[in-house]
Protein backbone atom coordinates (compact mmCIF):
# COMPACT_ATOMS: atom_id res chain seq x y z
CA UNK A 1 0.00 0.00 0.00
CA UNK A 2 2.83 2.43 1.28
CA UNK A 3 4.61 1.49 -2.29
CA UNK A 4 1.30 2.20 -4.46
CA UNK A 5 1.21 6.09 -2.73
CA UNK A 6 4.43 6.38 -3.36
CA UNK A 7 4.90 5.62 -7.12
CA UNK A 8 1.07 7.95 -7.19
CA UNK A 9 3.38 10.55 -5.50
CA UNK A 10 6.17 10.68 -7.69
CA UNK A 11 3.85 10.00 -10.50
CA UNK A 12 2.19 13.17 -9.66
CA UNK A 13 5.06 15.26 -9.21
CA UNK A 14 6.53 14.20 -12.19
CA UNK A 15 3.42 15.40 -14.01
CA UNK A 16 3.79 18.63 -12.56
CA UNK A 17 7.06 19.21 -13.66
CA UNK A 18 6.14 18.50 -16.89
CA UNK A 19 3.10 20.75 -16.70
CA UNK A 20 5.55 23.29 -15.81
CA UNK A 21 7.81 22.61 -18.32
CA UNK A 22 5.11 22.67 -21.16
CA UNK A 23 3.74 26.06 -19.65
CA UNK A 24 6.83 27.43 -20.01
CA UNK A 25 7.61 26.43 -23.32
CA UNK A 26 4.23 27.79 -24.71
CA UNK A 27 5.15 31.41 -22.84
CA UNK A 28 8.76 31.73 -23.59
CA UNK A 29 9.16 29.97 -26.99
CA UNK A 30 7.53 33.05 -28.74
CA UNK A 31 9.06 35.70 -26.67
CA UNK A 32 12.87 33.89 -27.61
CA UNK A 33 11.69 33.93 -31.88
CA UNK A 34 10.60 37.12 -31.69
CA UNK A 35 11.89 38.73 -35.11
CA UNK A 36 13.41 41.79 -35.55
CA UNK A 37 9.82 42.97 -36.57
CA UNK A 38 8.62 42.48 -33.17
CA UNK A 39 11.70 44.18 -31.44
CA UNK A 40 11.17 47.19 -33.75
CA UNK A 41 7.52 47.34 -32.40
CA UNK A 42 8.23 47.17 -28.72
CA UNK A 43 11.80 49.07 -28.70
CA UNK A 44 11.30 52.72 -28.84
CA UNK A 45 13.75 55.06 -30.67
CA UNK A 46 15.14 56.44 -27.36
CA UNK A 47 16.40 52.90 -26.89
CA UNK A 48 20.19 51.85 -28.03
CA UNK A 49 22.08 48.69 -28.04
CA UNK A 50 25.84 47.26 -28.20
CA UNK A 51 28.00 44.38 -29.93
CA UNK A 52 30.32 41.50 -28.96
CA UNK A 53 33.46 41.72 -30.30
CA UNK A 54 33.60 38.72 -33.14
CA UNK A 55 37.02 36.28 -31.22
CA UNK A 56 39.61 37.15 -34.06
CA UNK A 57 40.69 33.69 -33.78
CA UNK A 58 37.76 32.61 -35.71
CA UNK A 59 38.26 34.73 -38.57
CA UNK A 60 39.68 33.39 -41.63
CA UNK A 61 42.50 35.10 -43.72
CA UNK A 62 41.26 36.52 -47.27
CA UNK A 63 41.73 33.46 -49.77
CA UNK A 64 45.09 33.97 -51.61
CA UNK A 65 44.06 34.12 -55.54
CA UNK A 66 46.59 32.34 -57.68
CA UNK A 67 48.02 35.09 -60.72
CA UNK A 68 46.64 33.68 -64.04
CA UNK A 69 49.99 33.88 -65.21
CA UNK A 70 51.05 31.53 -62.65
CA UNK A 71 48.08 29.28 -63.90
CA UNK A 72 49.21 29.49 -67.85
CA UNK A 73 51.80 26.38 -68.89
CA UNK A 74 51.24 25.61 -72.19
CA UNK A 75 50.24 28.37 -75.14
CA UNK A 76 46.96 27.90 -76.50
CA UNK A 77 46.74 27.18 -80.46
CA UNK A 78 47.62 30.26 -82.63
CA UNK A 79 44.65 30.28 -84.09
CA UNK A 80 42.07 30.56 -81.48
CA UNK A 81 41.12 33.59 -80.84
CA UNK A 82 37.96 35.91 -79.53
CA UNK A 83 36.66 39.10 -79.26
CA UNK A 84 36.08 41.24 -76.20
CA UNK A 85 33.62 44.22 -77.33
CA UNK A 86 34.73 43.57 -80.39
CA UNK A 87 38.07 43.39 -80.48
CA UNK A 88 39.82 40.28 -81.75
CA UNK A 89 42.28 38.67 -79.27
CA UNK A 90 43.97 35.60 -78.78
CA UNK A 91 41.29 33.35 -76.63
CA UNK A 92 44.35 33.30 -73.52
CA UNK A 93 43.69 37.54 -73.55
CA UNK A 94 39.64 36.58 -73.50
CA UNK A 95 40.27 34.27 -70.62
CA UNK A 96 41.94 36.78 -68.53
CA UNK A 97 39.47 39.02 -69.75
CA UNK A 98 36.82 36.58 -68.48
CA UNK A 99 38.53 35.78 -65.15
CA UNK A 100 39.27 39.46 -63.76
CA UNK A 101 35.70 40.73 -64.64
CA UNK A 102 34.94 43.15 -66.69
CA UNK A 103 33.88 45.38 -64.22
CA UNK A 104 37.25 44.93 -62.88
CA UNK A 105 39.06 45.44 -65.82
CA UNK A 106 37.22 48.07 -67.86
CA UNK A 107 36.65 48.01 -71.34
CA UNK A 108 39.27 47.59 -74.07
CA UNK A 109 40.54 51.11 -74.73
CA UNK A 110 42.52 49.89 -78.47
CA UNK A 111 43.14 46.57 -79.60
CA UNK A 112 45.41 43.84 -79.05
CA UNK A 113 48.62 45.07 -80.85
CA UNK A 114 52.67 44.72 -81.00
CA UNK A 115 54.84 47.31 -79.79
CA UNK A 116 58.20 47.61 -81.28
CA UNK A 117 60.01 49.48 -78.67
CA UNK A 118 59.77 46.88 -76.53
CA UNK A 119 59.08 43.64 -78.62
CA UNK A 120 55.55 42.49 -76.86
CA UNK A 121 52.02 42.58 -77.65
CA UNK A 122 49.96 44.96 -75.46
CA UNK A 123 46.42 45.77 -74.43
CA UNK A 124 44.65 48.91 -72.36
CA UNK A 125 41.31 48.67 -70.49
CA UNK A 126 39.98 51.31 -68.83
CA UNK A 127 41.36 50.16 -65.46
CA UNK A 128 44.20 47.77 -66.33
CA UNK A 129 46.82 47.12 -68.68
CA UNK A 130 48.51 43.58 -69.71
CA UNK A 131 51.20 42.53 -72.27
CA UNK A 132 52.66 38.94 -73.25
CA UNK A 133 55.76 39.06 -74.61
CA UNK A 134 56.71 38.12 -78.51
CA UNK A 135 58.90 35.65 -77.62
CA UNK A 136 57.80 34.22 -74.84
CA UNK A 137 56.56 30.42 -75.64
CA UNK A 138 54.39 30.52 -72.89
CA UNK A 139 52.30 33.78 -73.64
CA UNK A 140 52.32 34.16 -70.12
CA UNK A 141 50.11 37.24 -69.63
CA UNK A 142 51.94 40.32 -67.22
CA UNK A 143 50.20 43.35 -65.88
CA UNK A 144 51.68 46.68 -67.46
CA UNK A 145 53.42 48.72 -64.48
CA UNK A 146 51.35 51.36 -65.30
CA UNK A 147 48.32 50.23 -66.98
CA UNK A 148 46.27 51.64 -64.78
CA UNK A 149 47.13 55.30 -65.43
CA UNK A 150 44.31 55.65 -67.50
CA UNK A 151 41.84 55.20 -64.92
CA UNK A 152 42.89 57.80 -62.73
CA UNK A 153 44.91 60.11 -65.29
CA UNK A 154 42.03 62.81 -64.86
CA UNK A 155 42.45 65.47 -61.36
CA UNK A 156 39.71 67.78 -60.03
CA UNK A 157 42.38 70.46 -59.95
CA UNK A 158 42.58 73.33 -63.18
CA UNK A 159 46.02 72.51 -63.59
CA UNK A 160 47.13 70.24 -66.63
CA UNK A 161 46.53 66.68 -66.09
CA UNK A 162 49.23 64.14 -65.10
CA UNK A 163 49.81 60.37 -65.28
CA UNK A 164 49.43 58.22 -61.84
CA UNK A 165 51.03 54.88 -61.75
CA UNK A 166 49.05 53.56 -59.09
CA UNK A 167 50.65 49.78 -58.47
CA UNK A 168 48.84 46.69 -59.05
CA UNK A 169 49.20 45.58 -55.82
CA UNK A 170 46.49 48.03 -54.58
CA UNK A 171 44.20 46.22 -57.35
CA UNK A 172 44.81 43.09 -56.27
CA UNK A 173 44.13 44.13 -52.22
CA UNK A 174 40.46 45.58 -53.44
CA UNK A 175 40.03 41.94 -55.76
CA UNK A 176 40.75 40.28 -52.61
CA UNK A 177 38.27 41.57 -50.18
CA UNK A 178 36.07 41.85 -52.98
CA UNK A 179 35.92 38.45 -53.72
CA UNK A 180 36.34 37.67 -49.60
CA UNK A 181 32.87 39.82 -49.00
CA UNK A 182 31.30 38.77 -52.49
CA UNK A 183 28.66 40.57 -54.66
CA UNK A 184 25.63 39.63 -52.24
CA UNK A 185 27.05 41.65 -49.37
CA UNK A 186 29.36 44.75 -51.27
CA UNK A 187 26.53 44.93 -54.05
CA UNK A 188 27.01 45.54 -57.91
CA UNK A 189 30.69 47.93 -58.97
CA UNK A 190 29.57 51.56 -59.58
CA UNK A 191 33.48 52.54 -60.42
CA UNK A 192 35.87 50.22 -60.26
CA UNK A 193 38.86 52.23 -60.06
CA UNK A 194 38.88 56.22 -59.17
CA UNK A 195 40.75 58.59 -57.08
CA UNK A 196 39.13 60.44 -54.31
CA UNK A 197 40.16 64.22 -53.00
CA UNK A 198 43.02 62.80 -51.19
CA UNK A 199 44.37 61.04 -54.41
CA UNK A 200 43.80 57.41 -52.55
CA UNK A 201 42.27 54.33 -55.27
CA UNK A 202 39.13 54.22 -54.31
CA UNK A 203 36.00 51.36 -55.30
CA UNK A 204 32.96 52.16 -55.02
CA UNK A 205 29.94 49.47 -54.63
CA UNK A 206 26.07 49.92 -54.01
CA UNK A 207 26.76 49.26 -50.49
CA UNK A 208 30.31 50.36 -49.37
CA UNK A 209 33.45 52.04 -50.50
CA UNK A 210 37.09 50.91 -50.24
CA UNK A 211 39.99 52.91 -50.42
CA UNK A 212 43.62 52.69 -50.39
CA UNK A 213 46.51 54.69 -48.64
CA UNK A 214 49.50 54.68 -51.21
CA UNK A 215 51.69 54.76 -48.25
CA UNK A 216 50.18 51.36 -46.71
CA UNK A 217 48.99 49.69 -49.82
CA UNK A 218 48.22 46.49 -47.64
CA UNK A 219 45.56 47.94 -45.34
CA UNK A 220 41.74 48.73 -46.89
CA UNK A 221 40.20 52.36 -45.52
CA UNK A 222 36.56 52.22 -45.51
CA UNK A 223 34.87 55.19 -46.21
CA UNK A 224 32.52 56.30 -43.42
CA UNK A 225 29.48 56.32 -45.43
CA UNK A 226 26.23 56.96 -42.64
CA UNK A 227 28.79 60.18 -41.62
CA UNK A 228 29.50 61.13 -44.82
CA UNK A 229 25.82 61.15 -46.34
CA UNK A 230 24.45 62.80 -43.21
CA UNK A 231 23.42 60.11 -41.10
CA UNK A 232 23.90 61.13 -37.93
CA UNK A 233 25.15 58.70 -34.70
CA UNK A 234 22.72 58.27 -31.80
CA UNK A 235 24.49 59.01 -28.26
CA UNK A 236 26.00 55.35 -26.94
CA UNK A 237 23.85 53.39 -24.28
CA UNK A 238 23.59 51.07 -21.86
CA UNK A 239 22.95 47.06 -21.93
CA UNK A 240 19.25 46.21 -22.36
CA UNK A 241 18.95 42.92 -20.34
CA UNK A 242 17.32 41.04 -23.49
CA UNK A 243 18.40 37.74 -24.69
CA UNK A 244 17.25 38.94 -28.13
CA UNK A 245 20.40 41.45 -28.32
CA UNK A 246 23.91 41.49 -28.26
CA UNK A 247 26.10 44.11 -27.37
CA UNK A 248 28.90 45.77 -28.00
CA UNK A 249 30.92 48.17 -25.81
CA UNK A 250 32.04 51.55 -28.12
CA UNK A 251 32.71 53.46 -24.33
CA UNK A 252 35.03 51.28 -21.98
CA UNK A 253 34.79 54.35 -19.00
CA UNK A 254 31.07 54.42 -18.64
CA UNK A 255 30.16 50.87 -20.23
CA UNK A 256 28.10 52.34 -22.82
CA UNK A 257 27.51 50.96 -26.57
CA UNK A 258 24.79 49.84 -28.73
CA UNK A 259 22.62 46.79 -29.04
CA UNK A 260 22.58 44.82 -32.20
CA UNK A 261 19.43 42.28 -32.69
CA UNK A 262 20.98 38.70 -33.05
CA UNK A 263 19.48 38.32 -36.63
CA UNK A 264 21.89 41.53 -37.25
CA UNK A 265 24.96 40.10 -35.63
CA UNK A 266 24.36 36.76 -37.53
CA UNK A 267 24.16 38.26 -40.42
CA UNK A 268 27.70 40.35 -40.00
CA UNK A 269 29.36 37.70 -38.68
CA UNK A 270 28.12 35.26 -41.77
CA UNK A 271 29.97 37.91 -44.29
CA UNK A 272 32.36 40.30 -42.39
CA UNK A 273 33.40 41.23 -38.97
CA UNK A 274 33.22 44.69 -37.30
CA UNK A 275 36.22 45.77 -38.67
CA UNK A 276 34.65 46.14 -41.95
CA UNK A 277 31.11 47.46 -40.94
CA UNK A 278 32.71 49.12 -38.07
CA UNK A 279 31.60 49.90 -34.46
CA UNK A 280 27.78 50.23 -34.27
CA UNK A 281 26.82 53.73 -33.87
CA UNK A 282 22.67 53.81 -33.64
CA UNK A 283 20.45 51.66 -31.69
CA UNK A 284 17.52 49.91 -34.32
CA UNK A 285 15.52 52.78 -36.06
CA UNK A 286 12.90 53.22 -38.80
CA UNK A 287 14.40 55.42 -41.56
CA UNK A 288 10.97 55.47 -43.43
CA UNK A 289 7.48 56.84 -41.91
CA UNK A 290 5.76 54.23 -43.45
CA UNK A 291 7.88 51.88 -41.62
CA UNK A 292 8.45 49.46 -44.03
CA UNK A 293 12.65 49.07 -42.89
CA UNK A 294 14.32 48.53 -39.42
CA UNK A 295 17.67 50.21 -39.58
CA UNK A 296 20.82 49.74 -37.91
CA UNK A 297 24.17 51.78 -38.35
CA UNK A 298 28.00 51.39 -38.18
CA UNK A 299 31.05 53.19 -38.99
CA UNK A 300 30.94 52.42 -42.79
CA UNK A 301 27.69 50.82 -43.57
CA UNK A 302 23.96 50.65 -42.52
CA UNK A 303 21.70 47.07 -42.00
CA UNK A 304 18.19 47.54 -43.47
CA UNK A 305 15.32 44.22 -42.34
CA UNK A 306 12.36 44.52 -45.07
CA UNK A 307 9.24 43.81 -42.81
CA UNK A 308 7.73 42.81 -45.73
CA UNK A 309 10.01 39.99 -47.25
CA UNK A 310 12.12 39.27 -43.99
CA UNK A 311 15.09 39.91 -45.87
CA UNK A 312 18.10 41.34 -43.59
CA UNK A 313 20.54 43.65 -46.62
CA UNK A 314 23.00 46.38 -46.82
CA UNK A 315 21.37 49.61 -47.27
CA UNK A 316 22.57 50.86 -50.61
CA UNK A 317 24.69 53.78 -49.67
CA UNK A 318 27.48 53.70 -51.87
CA UNK A 319 24.90 54.41 -54.73
CA UNK A 320 24.14 57.83 -52.56
CA UNK A 321 27.82 58.20 -52.28
CA UNK A 322 28.25 57.97 -56.06
CA UNK A 323 25.71 60.03 -56.75
CA UNK A 324 27.27 62.96 -54.67
CA UNK A 325 30.48 62.66 -55.53
CA UNK A 326 30.18 61.80 -59.47
CA UNK A 327 27.31 62.99 -60.48
CA UNK A 328 27.24 64.77 -64.31
CA UNK A 329 27.04 68.12 -62.15
CA UNK A 330 29.97 67.36 -59.47
CA UNK A 331 32.02 67.29 -63.04
CA UNK A 332 31.20 70.72 -64.98
CA UNK A 333 29.29 70.88 -67.91
CA UNK A 334 29.53 68.45 -70.89
CA UNK A 335 30.80 69.01 -74.14
CA UNK A 336 32.28 67.86 -77.17
CA UNK A 337 35.40 68.69 -75.85
CA UNK A 338 35.18 66.88 -72.21
CA UNK A 339 32.84 63.28 -73.58
CA UNK A 340 34.60 60.35 -74.34
CA UNK A 341 32.80 57.87 -76.54
CA UNK A 342 33.18 54.10 -76.90
CA UNK A 343 30.95 52.08 -79.29
CA UNK A 344 30.53 48.31 -79.75
CA UNK A 345 28.13 45.75 -81.48
CA UNK A 346 27.44 41.97 -79.44
CA UNK A 347 28.46 40.10 -82.58
CA UNK A 348 30.90 41.65 -85.09
CA UNK A 349 29.45 39.04 -87.54
CA UNK A 350 25.52 38.21 -86.65
CA UNK A 351 23.08 35.98 -88.93
CA UNK A 352 20.35 37.97 -91.10
CA UNK A 353 17.74 35.83 -88.55
CA UNK A 354 19.07 37.14 -85.41
CA UNK A 355 18.72 40.43 -83.78
CA UNK A 356 21.72 42.35 -83.59
CA UNK A 357 22.75 44.55 -79.73
CA UNK A 358 24.49 48.13 -79.85
CA UNK A 359 25.56 49.38 -76.76
CA UNK A 360 27.26 52.91 -76.01
CA UNK A 361 29.77 54.39 -73.33
CA UNK A 362 29.38 57.68 -72.44
CA UNK A 363 32.32 58.86 -69.60
CA UNK A 364 33.93 62.21 -69.02
CA UNK A 365 36.98 62.19 -66.87
CA UNK A 366 37.20 58.41 -66.50
CA UNK A 367 33.38 58.49 -64.62
CA UNK A 368 30.56 57.33 -66.44
CA UNK A 369 27.67 59.88 -67.01
CA UNK A 370 24.48 58.87 -66.16
CA UNK A 371 21.26 59.79 -68.42
CA UNK A 372 22.23 60.40 -71.54
CA UNK A 373 20.36 58.90 -74.65
CA UNK A 374 22.24 58.92 -77.65
CA UNK A 375 21.17 58.61 -80.92
CA UNK A 376 21.39 55.73 -83.49
CA UNK A 377 21.73 55.71 -86.93
CA UNK A 378 21.95 52.76 -89.40
CA UNK A 379 22.39 52.70 -93.04
CA UNK A 380 20.63 49.55 -93.99
CA UNK A 381 21.82 47.48 -97.12
CA UNK A 382 19.60 49.72 -99.40
CA UNK A 383 21.24 52.44 -98.49
CA UNK A 384 18.44 53.96 -96.41
CA UNK A 385 19.45 55.33 -93.42
CA UNK A 386 17.73 54.82 -90.22
CA UNK A 387 17.47 56.96 -86.95
CA UNK A 388 16.86 55.60 -83.57
CA UNK A 389 16.81 56.47 -79.78
CA UNK A 390 19.19 54.59 -77.69
CA UNK A 391 18.41 53.74 -73.72
CA UNK A 392 19.49 55.91 -71.27
CA UNK A 393 22.76 55.59 -70.19
CA UNK A 394 22.47 53.95 -66.81
CA UNK A 395 25.13 54.09 -63.46
CA UNK A 396 27.98 52.58 -65.78
CA UNK A 397 27.35 55.02 -68.17
CA UNK A 398 26.11 52.32 -70.40
CA UNK A 399 23.27 52.74 -73.16
CA UNK A 400 22.10 49.89 -75.74
CA UNK A 401 19.32 49.93 -78.09
CA UNK A 402 18.53 46.20 -79.65
CA UNK A 403 17.95 46.00 -83.87
CA UNK A 404 15.63 43.91 -85.11
CA UNK A 405 16.96 41.18 -87.86
CA UNK A 406 18.38 42.48 -90.93
CA UNK A 407 17.58 40.43 -93.99
CA UNK A 408 20.70 41.00 -96.27
CA UNK A 409 22.95 38.96 -98.19
CA UNK A 410 26.13 36.82 -96.88
CA UNK A 411 28.70 39.08 -96.22
CA UNK A 412 26.93 42.53 -96.05
CA UNK A 413 28.28 45.36 -94.12
CA UNK A 414 26.14 47.27 -91.65
CA UNK A 415 27.52 50.36 -91.02
CA UNK A 416 26.28 52.66 -88.17
CA UNK A 417 26.63 55.28 -86.61
CA UNK A 418 26.23 56.73 -82.41
CA UNK A 419 25.85 60.23 -81.24
CA UNK A 420 25.55 62.43 -78.56
CA UNK A 421 23.58 65.60 -78.80
CA UNK A 422 24.65 68.80 -77.00
CA UNK A 423 21.59 71.50 -75.69
CA UNK A 424 23.78 74.22 -78.65
CA UNK A 425 22.81 72.01 -81.28
CA UNK A 426 26.37 70.09 -81.82
CA UNK A 427 26.92 66.82 -81.47
CA UNK A 428 29.68 63.72 -80.67
CA UNK A 429 29.46 60.83 -83.40
CA UNK A 430 31.48 57.89 -83.57
CA UNK A 431 31.14 55.00 -86.19
CA UNK A 432 31.36 51.41 -86.49
CA UNK A 433 30.04 49.05 -88.94
CA UNK A 434 29.28 44.69 -88.18
CA UNK A 435 29.02 41.85 -90.50
CA UNK A 436 25.95 39.90 -91.55
CA UNK A 437 26.92 36.49 -91.96
CA UNK A 438 25.53 33.04 -92.08
CA UNK A 439 28.19 30.79 -91.13
CA UNK A 440 27.51 27.33 -93.39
Amino acid sequence: MMRTKTVRIIFLLFSLIFLISLTGILFLTPGALTSIRTLAQSITQEAFFPLIQRDSATQQPPAQRTPIAAEQTSPPPQNQYAYIDGYEVPARVAAFYDETGADVAGRPLGPYEYDEKTNRYEMLFENIGIYIGADDPQQTIHMLPLGLMFAFSQREANTESELIPISPAIVLLLNQMSTRLGTEFTGKVLIPLTLDDAGRPTRIFENMVMKVDPQSPNQIIWEPLPITLGIPAQPAVPRINDPRFTFVTTQESEGLGHNIPLEFWEYIRDHADLAITGQPITEIFYPETNHNLVRQCFEHMCLDYNMATDEIRLTSLGIDYYRRVHEPGQMGPISPSTLALNIWEAQPAIPPDEAQVIFARISQNKLPIINVQPVLELTMPDDTRQTMQMSASDIDGISSLQLPPIAADNGTIIPYQVCVLFSDGSQFCLADQFLIWNAP
